[in-house]
This record gives C-alpha cells, sequence and structure tokens, in this order.
C-alpha cells in the first residue's frame, strides 16, 4: 500500500458492518504518519497494535503490511516491509455479525485509505518471519528491472517505461599460438574482449504527457549519451534484475538513439498520443562491475612477509584489487614490494627460509632459527653455498636473499638457481653485492619459475650460488621466494629533485673583493672558514664575475688543496654549488675542483669533485670521496667522461647525503634543469653514530700544477633533502588495478607514489573450484634495491578490497 496523505484515518482493511460492529485495521492521524489500532467490532474496543515506534513508514513510498491474528492466544503482530514491527493483544473475541472483509474502508466507504493498495492476499495460518521476508521481495522489494543511466531513471515507470531489454554479452578476442593439429593449440595471451551493446526499448509514459515534454526527454537521454564520450571512465549503467538481490553496472563509452517511429499503428504506436517509442543502443565496456567489498585483511604484524588471503572472490573474471597497507609502527618505508598466487598457492609454502632451515652444500652453517647463517668464503669459479630443497612452491616467484659480504675480497657476485624435481637447473643473472655495505643486505636475485609436477609431489628446490674476487667471505640469512602468478610490483622512495624552498646556507658571492676567510658572511649560513690552504692562497671573492676565485698554484697535491667550510653541523644535506675552470694547459690529473659535505676537519670529509684530464679527448672524471683519519682517503666510487673536462663551461654539482648513510651524487653542465644522478651509494660511516654523521657544507679546490688556471665557484646552496617515500609514517599506500598511490605525509590526501613498476592489481575469482588468492608484502624502511643495508622489520597491517566483475549477468 502507498498512502498519499495523512490528515484523516486510513482504513487498510475492514469489514462490511457499520461502525461500531465492523473490524478494522487503521492508520490512525496521530504523529506525522499515525500509528496503528485494530478494532475488534465488540463496541468499538480498540486492540492497540502498535504506539509511535511502528508508524507508517513514509507518504508517498509503497509500503509491504502484513497483520496477523491469532485467537487463541489473543495475539495480533504488525509487519511492514517484511519485519515484524509491533505487537497487542486482547481478551475480547470478534463481533459475531462483522460482515465481509473489504479493502480501503469499512462499512458504507467510512475513512477510505487515501492511496493505493494491491497484492492482496488471505493467508489461513500464520507465517513464519521468513515467510514475511519473501513476500516482501517478492512484491515490494522489486518487481520490475531497474535501470539507471547516471542519474536517470530508465524503467521508474513514471517518466519511462522499459518495454524490453537486451544485455549481449561482449565477444571474446582470442590470440591463439596455432599448431598442425588444432588440438594442441594454445592461447598466446590472456583472453580480451570487445564492447558490450545492451540495447532498450524505451515508451515514454509521463503524467498527462504532451509531446513537447516528451522530446525534452528524449533530448535530455540523447544529451547524457553524447556526454558519455567525453568521459574517459564512461557513465555508469546501472542494472538491477527484477525480484533479485544483485545489483551490476555497465560504463557506457557511447550510445545512440536509433530508432524513433511516428505511426499510429501497431507496436510502435504512440507519438500521436504523446507517449513515443525509442530504441536506444549503449555501448559499454566488457564488464559488469559489483560493489567494492573487503576480500581479505590482516591484523598489524611485523613478520619480514606479511601474507592475506582472500577466499571466495565472486565473478567470472578478475575483479579490481586495491590493497591498502599501513603503517602501525611509525616508521617510513622506501622499499614496498607486493605479490601474489592463486593457482601455486599452497599454505604451507614458506616466503621466509631462514639459514638454518637450508642444506648447507659449499657453505657451514651457524646458529639457528632467526639470526642463523650460511657461509662461505667464494673465489672466482661460481660456487653453490646453500639450497632450500623439497619446498611444495610452485609458478612464476621473484626471489630475494638476505646476504652478507662479511670480509674480504674486491667484489661478490650472487645468484639463484631452480629447478622442479630432478629437472634442469634455471639461473637467475649475477647480481653484484654493493661494496661498502656492512651489515645484511637484501639482493634481488630475479625470476625463478617453478613448473607443476603432473605426476607425484610437487618438489622445487631454490640454491644460493656465488663468486668474487680476492676471496670474499659471504653469508646467507634467509630466502624469500615472492610468487608473480597474480600480481608483482615494487614501489620505491626517491629523493626530491624539486628546488629547496628553504636553505641552511646560500651563497650567490656578492661581497666586497677580498678572501674568503677574512671573514665573508654568507647571506645564509654564517661566516665562511678555511683549513689547509688559507688567506691569499685559498679562495678569493672576485667581484667581476661575482664567484669565490682560487687562482693558487702547485698546491702539493690534489689531497692537498683548500678546504672552504661555512654554516652549522648538519646530518642530512643536500648541497650543491657551479664549478668553472679554464683550459687546464697540461695532460694529467693535476686538479680535483668540488664541493663538500659532512665536512669535520681537514681530515674528515666527503666530498664529490671533478677530476679533469687536460686532453679533452681522454676521460675526466667525477668522484665521490670519505676520508677519516682512520681509514685515510677511500674513493666510493666513480665515472668517466670526457664531459666532466670541459672548459670553460659551468658544471652544476649537487651532493646528497642523509641519516640512512645512503648518498647520492648528481651533475649537470650549463645549468639549466635537474640535475642529472650520476652514481649513489652508502658508508656506514656515514650513518647516524658514524665518524661522519654530521658535519659543514662548503667547497675545495687543488690544482698540482705549475701552469696558470682560474677556477671559479658561485651558487652555492645548501637544503635538508626531502624524501618522497612510497609510505609514510602512520600513513596508508594503496596499490590498484590502475593506480598506486599514497597518503601523503600530513595525511587525508594522496598522490601517486614517486616510484612504481609492476603489473595491474586484479584478483581472480574463487571459480568452480573455489580457490584461495594469497597476496604478500615485503617492505623495508631502507631502499634496499638503492645500495643501502638491510633494515629492521616493521609492523604494519593490511587490507584488500574487491570490485567482482561478470561477463553475463551481476
Amino acid at each position: 500500500a502507498q498512502r498519499d496523505t495523512n490528515a484523516a484515518q486510513h482504513v487498510l482493511v475492514g469489514s462490511s458492518s457499520a461502525y461500531p460492529g465492523s473490524v478494522i485495521l487503521l492508520i490512525e492521524t496521530t504523529g506525522a504518519n499515525g500509528t496503528f489500532n485494530m478494532y475488534n467490532g465488540v463496541g468499538g474496543a480498540v486492540w492497540t497494535v502498535s504506539t509511535g515506534s511502528a508508524a507508517w513508514p513514509a507518504l508517498g513510498v509503497p509500503v509491504v503490511w502484513a497483520l496477523e491474528f491469532n485467537e487463541t492466544t489473543d495475539a495480533a503482530k504488525l509487519y511492514l516491509n517484511g519485519a515484524l514491527a509491533a505487537t497487542g493483544t486482547h481478551t475480547a473475541a470478534y463481533a459475531a455479525a462483522a460482515g465481509n472483509h473489504q479493502i480501503g474502508a469499512y462499512g458504507a466507504n467510512q475513512a477510505p485509505f487515501d492511496g493505493k493498495q494491491a497484492h492482496v492476499a488471505v493467508f489461513s495460518s500464520a507465517l513464519t518471519a521468513a515467510d514475511h521476508a519473501y513476500l516482501y521481495a517478492l512484491t515490494l522489494a522489486q518487481t520490475n528491472e531497474r535501470i539507471t543511466f547516471g542519474t536517470l531513471a530508465l524503467n521508474d515507470q513514471t517518466t519511462w517505461f522499459a518495454e524490453s531489454l537486451t544485455v549481449a554479452p561482449p565477444s571474446k578476442r582470442l590470440q591463439r599460438l596455432a599448431s598442425p593439429d588444432a588440438d594442441s593449440d594454445i592461447l598466446a595471451e590472456l583472453v580480451r574482449h570487445d564492447l558490450r551493446t545492451v540495447t532498450m526499448r524505451l515508451r515514454y509514459v509521463g503524467t498527462s504527457a504532451q509531446l513537447d515534454t516528451a522530446l525534452d526527454a528524449i533530448n535530455d537521454l540523447s544529451g547524457r549519451l553524447q556526454q558519455a564520450e567525453e568521459i574517459d571512465a564512461g557513465v555508469a549503467l546501472t542494472w538491477k534484475p527484477a525480484s533479485s538481490g544483485h545489483t551490476g553496472t555497465m560504463y557506457v563509452q557511447s550510445g545512440e538513439i536509433t530508432d524513433l517511429p511516428v505511426t499510429q499503428e501497431g507496436d510502435d504506436a504512440g507519438w500521436f498520443l504523446a507517449n513515443p517509442v525509442i530504441t536506444v543502443r549503449f555501448d559499454c565496456f566488457p564488464f559488469i562491475y559489483g560493489a567494492e567489498y573487503l576480500a581479505g585483511s590482516t591484523a598489524s604484524t611485523a613478520s619480514r612477509i606479511l601474507t592475506l588471503t582472500a577466499a571466495n572472490v565472486p565473478g567470472t573474471v578478475p575483479g579490481l584489487g586495491r590493497l591498502v597497507i599501513t603503517d602501525t609502527a611509525s616508521q617510513n618505508r622506501s622499499h614496498i614490494e607486493i605479490g601474489g598466487d592463486r593457482y601455486g598457492y599452497n599454505a604451507s609454502a614458506s616466503m621466509d627460509i631462514l639459514g638454518s632451515s637450508m642444506t648447507s652444500l659449499g657453505g657451514t652453517l651457524t646458529g639457528s632459527g632467526a639470526g642463523s647463517y650460511q657461509s662461505m668464503t667464494v673465489g672466482t669459479a661460481p660456487v653453490a653455498i646453500c639450497e632450500a630443497a623439497s619446498l611444495p612452491h610452485l609458478g612464476p616467484h621473484n626471489v630475494r636473499a638476505q646476504v652478507e659480504w662479511f670480509s674480504g675480497g674486491t667484489s661478490v657476485q650472487v645468484r639463484a638457481a631452480s629447478r622442479t624435481v630432478d629437472g634442469p637447473w634455471r639461473y637467475s643473472p649475477w647480481r653484484d653485492v654493493p661494496v661498502n655495505v656492512y651489515g645484511p643486505y637484501d639482493a634481488n636475485l630475479g625470476p625463478a619459475d617453478f613448473q607443476t609436477v603432473k605426476r607425484g609431489a610437487q618438489v622445487s628446490t631454490i640454491r644460493i650460488e656465488a663468486k668474487g674476487t680476492g676471496g670474499p667471505l659471504l653469508r646467507v640469512y634467509r630466502i624469500n621466494p615472492i610468487p608473480t602468478e597474480v600480481v608483482y610490483g615494487l614501489a620505491r622512495g626517491f629523493t626530491s629533485t624539486a628546488p629547496p624552498t628553504s636553505f641552511s646556507v646560500y651563497d650567490t658571492f656578492l661581497q666586497t673583493a677580498g678572501n674568503l676567510d677574512t671573514p665573508k658572511v654568507a647571506p645564509t649560513g654564517g661566516n665562511w672558514a678555511e683549513a689547509n690552504r688559507v688567506g691569499a692562497n685559498g679562495f678569493q671573492v672576485e667581484t667581476t664575475g661575482k664567484t669565490a676565485q682560487r687562482t693558487t698554484v702547485s698546491d702539493a697535491a690534489i689531497t692537498s688543496g683548500s678546504f672552504a667550510y661555512v654554516g652549522s653541523s648538519i646530518a642530512g644535506t643536500a648541497m650543491q654549488a657551479t664549478v668553472k675552470f679554464g683550459v687546464l694547459g697540461v695532460v694529467g690529473y693535476l686538479g680535483q675542483f668540488g664541493i663538500l659535505a659532512r665536512y669535520v676537519d681537514a681530515s674528515n670529509w666527503l666530498m664529490l669533485a671533478l677530476q679533469p684530464n687536460g686532453n679533452v679527448l681522454a676521460a675526466s672524471y667525477l668522484t665521490v670521496i670519505k676520508q677519516t683519519t682512520a681509514a685515510g682517503a677511500v674513493n666510493l666510487m666513480s665515472q668517466q667522461s670526457p664531459e666532466f673536462g670541459y672548459p670553460g663551461t659551468k658544471h652544476e654539482l649537487k651532493l646528497e647525503v642523509d641519516a640512512t648513510g645512503y648518498w647520492r651524487a648528481y651533475w649537470q653542465p650549463d645549468p639549466s634543469g635537474i640535475p642529472i644522478l650520476i652514481m649513489d651509494g652508502y658508508h656506514a660511516d656515514l650513518v647516524t653514530g658514524g665518524t661522519l654523521a654530521s658535519g659543514k657544507v662548503g667547497l675545495y679546490d687543488a690544482w698540482a700544477s705549475a701552469t696558470a688556471l682560474t677556477r671559479n665557484y658561485d651558487d652555492v646552496q645548501a637544503s635538508t633533502p626531502v624524501v618522497d617515500y612510497p609510505l609514510y609514517s602512520g600513513r596508508s599506500v594503496m596499490f590498484a588495478h590502475d593506480y598506486a598511490q599514497r597518503e601523503v605525509a600530513a595525511g587525508t590526501n594522496y598522490s601517486d607514489v614517486p616510484s612504481y613498476r609492476g603489473r595491474r592489481l586484479y584478483i581472480p575469482p574463487a571459480g568452480p573450484g573455489n580457490l584461495t588468492t594469497r597476496l604478500v608484502v615485503k617492505d623495508r624502511r631502507n631502499d634496499v634495491d638503492g645500495g643501502l643495508p638491510d633494515s629492521a622489520d616493521s609492523s604494519r597491517s593490511a587490507a584488500l578490497y574487491v570490485v567482482p566483475r561478470y561477463l553475463v549477468a551481476p
């Protein structure tokens, strides 16, 4: 029933006898929509069925009601929209001559119901609660197809009536690898699909319709179809089949009205009655989309590998996944790796294999459980150190191993070898273990694919092999095979290359002429000072080009030049300046022109320097040098190029170093854009607590030749490097089917992660085999693929949301 007004009493069901002998269920006028009372027909006695708690739900809205009375227990129950709304009792019997049942009034059309009623039924016995819910679903819940295009209802039967609907499944695009016998054909790739076509025959049924209003409605629909072509993601076409709890959404890319008959006869008649018929074709993306739901989650855990499973995933094609990872340890992450499997899923397949769970081959086991390792001194010929055998792993994986170049040697390389049962070994590429990484290093060894065993048990093996020069001692702590069958992706953090907005040191040398250490005062950072070669032998401010200039010759060596430093000691810094020198006029590496970071004194510093050769066709070097009292000067890394020795041009140098010990060296000629990252690395002396944990910034110049040469330094600036993390402390990161975004450090808003390489996140349906999908997360605080050592495990949580997708129907 649908009640249109509430100004008077309205009878739902009564009897033909006049009051007070009539049996009545009516809605009173009490309150906004009235409460229910029932009269037994004996002296107008009222059985109160409800008070204000079970009022008529709303005006103008269809409501399924049911009154149930038990004569034996004198109990009445009132159901509204399939749910029990109120109860009442009375011991008086019905009137002996109450008359016949009638709908919408009692007596001679007394208290008539103002509204509409339909689907009236009388049952001879009580119904269960489930029966009432079922009847509601059959009647009011939905008796017709519900179709909405954007916000426009296309079958509300007050404006548009859908006379027919055809939802054609999309055709498949098959790419086959053919063989002489089609029995051996295989699909070359995952099946793709064409657009889906949905066709509707609509009739305009607006109340008091005029042709102009009908034409306005047709033009409105046509405009919406045109607008769909301007929206990349399409416009939603939502379909809820009649008497179904399922709802699906298709996305319209384009569409058109294909038919508008103007006739007085047949099924197409209606134009001359202001009820025209049209045929509409919607060109939709292939799939029908369900509502996003939480498919699985994992509470906060600090285990090295986080796993999450999603069982009973609905749909007939892979759904759209959205994996949300949230930090719960108040730690930034620079490395987040995700993987997943389905056919290869085996709950007993470990993804964190410790040293004591490996079989020693050439190596020796030390310890047990966490912290245990296999170790071996390796030579130039490849040697197998250890292996994890009898594994149940199946399908493609990406293998990582935590290794440590413990001592000795000048280089170390590692790789993974894998096989199934006793089949052929397959090898990953050799990976270098970075020099100067003191402690365990998380090495990305690459892919391993474990073939399916057709008979017998699935038995897979992963072996770690190594080689090196100078007899290095290598330790293997653990192996992490990350499944990649469903998805694989890697997000990394990077230092921002955007220009700084604030500085700890800034100087463009606009001071008066004279010795830099007189002292000259930097606009930001304070007084300049010098060491080793000072005063007239140090840097001079010159006012023609407004630079810090040095013309001194015959320094004792390129390691015995002038150190100019400024500002306070800081840990994280991005120091940059420009260097310009004339034609060297002499062949050889007699100059070292650069910038300083972490300067403590003339015996303890970190430097990025150009080492040009007077022969412009020969290699010149850009070198990162570290010096400490204990170890002396050590070249951390060098790159060579003739461009590093070009005279007469400005070379912009930039050296970043942070508290994790990670450094990055940049260069560009004739500065006009973003500096180019030339090399990066790590050293333990630069970590918090190390010998060079902090220091000042500055300039360095040495020229160990008697040949005259002018060197100019300018545009000195130092700032705190800003790292873009894929996961900030206390925030979340999302990996989805079409984006990878992280919550910004301040919270609330999201932006793209700094770097993401990987596949789209699609979650396969459970299918007839009721298969479970497992997702895997491995995250590290340090950028372990950027040459940094491994870091401690940190707690985080994860949740997987899925939008199921269907081919035929929702």
